[in-house]
């Protein structure tokens, strides 16, 4: 029930990435080539076209972004996006994109998105003011340089004029392609020191939430986490010349994959989630046990009584009631919760959709 709702890459999408659009084959930004201060030797920096522009370049499709897609599925996903890459979860991170799901994390305004990156790391406090680049010793050897510095407020501000025109806007482009299209740019950005995909995972997830598919931009930033390395070496290097075609036929193909592989974990969160909402009253209080439980795995159920106030009795009542209607995917003790094996597939899943050789990227 919920692949067939919530991912419209599978209902619809994949029909589409044999019609993309030509706008898919322009260039994302531009090449700047500037002297170095040090070297004397042309340096070439990377700039992303700004957000408003690359969101209007996204293929349209009659079911687009405004899915049906389970908004309670999308639990499910915040451990694998949160992944580091021995495999272990940032808990904190994890926090930060339920945050997003039950909306008490906003990133459309430059003050929330600089936040944020405080928030994540004391080294994204502030915009940087140095060179930052990737793939070589040196800037002269890198294969990419980030956006220069004295642009980078201007991208920031460009990031939250594309974000805030979401929700009143008429796009009806797929969901899996606006969060690719807004973490690409976002990390290209590149405003920190540190930090930099951890925050632009948050903006494609927030992305979607705000367009009303919270799964689809969760499975965008898992995508995004596990496929990192393939993307950074091999895909977007394709993308900064020859533009979206190639990332997107991977963003869609992994989703439809991907989303195939973990349907019954999906429905499990859903069902999950359920049960607390159906027993805890206070939607604070509930989104603080579903946070507790996704983020680290468990919940106590001491933790439990003293997050939604009720009795011991109660809160075993509420962890056999899961254990009813998840089955193998948790495990319930007399003293907590525990759904590790449901977020142990997850992640195996998307290494797994990670790792796949799908049709050609590069076309």
């Amino acid at each position: 029930m919920i692949l067939a709702t919530s991912m419209s890459c599978c209902g619809t999408g994949m029909m589409g990435l044999e019609t993309l659009p030509a706008s898919c084959d322009i260039p994302p930004g531009r090449t700047d080539r500037i002297i170095s201060g040090i070297t004397g030797r042309p340096l070439a920096y990377f700039t992303p076209d700004p957000l408003p522009e690359l969101l209007s370049r996204l293929p349209q499709s009659e079911h687009g972004a405004i899915s049906t897609g389970d908004a309670d599925a999308a639990f499910a996903l915040v451990q694998a996006a949160a992944q580091r890459n021995a495999g272990d979860t940032d808990v904190s991170q994890a926090v930060r994109y339920c945050e997003v799901l039950t909306g008490y994390r906003h990133l459309n305004t430059v003050a929330d998105m600089l936040g944020t990156g405080g928030d994540i790391s004391p080294r994204a406090a502030c915009l940087r003011e140095e060179i930052v680049f990737s793939g070589g010793r040196t800037a002269s050897l890198a294969e990419q340089i980030f956006a220069p510095a004295p642009v980078l407020r201007h991208l920031i501000e460009s990031l939250a004029e594309g974000m805030q025109a979401l929700p009143g806007s008429d796009t009806n482009a797929n969901a899996i392609l606006l969060a690719a299209t807004v973490g690409f740019y976002a990390v290209h950005t590149h405003p920190f020191l540190d930090a930099n995909g951890r925050w632009s995972r948050l903006q494609s997830a927030y992305a979607a939430k705000t367009v009303g598919n919270p799964l689809d931009g969760m499975i965008s930033a898992t995508m995004q986490s596990s496929a990192k390395n393939r993307l950074s070496n091999d895909i977007w290097p394709v993308t900064r010349q020859a533009g979206f075609r190639g990332y997107f036929r991977f963003a869609m193909e992994f989703g439809c994959k991907f989303s195939a592989m973990i349907s019954p974990a999906l429905v499990a969160t859903t069902k999950i989630n359920g049960v607390l909402r159906n027993s805890i009253t206070s939607r604070r209080s509930c989104n603080t046990a579903i946070t507790q439980l996704h983020s680290t795995g468990s919940l106590e159920l001491s933790d439990l009584r003293s997050i939604a106030g009720i009795s011991m009795k109660s809160a075993l009542g509420i962890s056999q009631k899961i254990r009813e209607a998840a089955g193998d995917f948790t495990e319930t003790t007399s003293s907590s919760i525990r759904i590790h094996t449901l977020h142990t597939l997850i992640k195996e899943a998307a290494n797994h959709c990670a790792t796949k050789q799908y049709s050609d990227q590069s076309e």
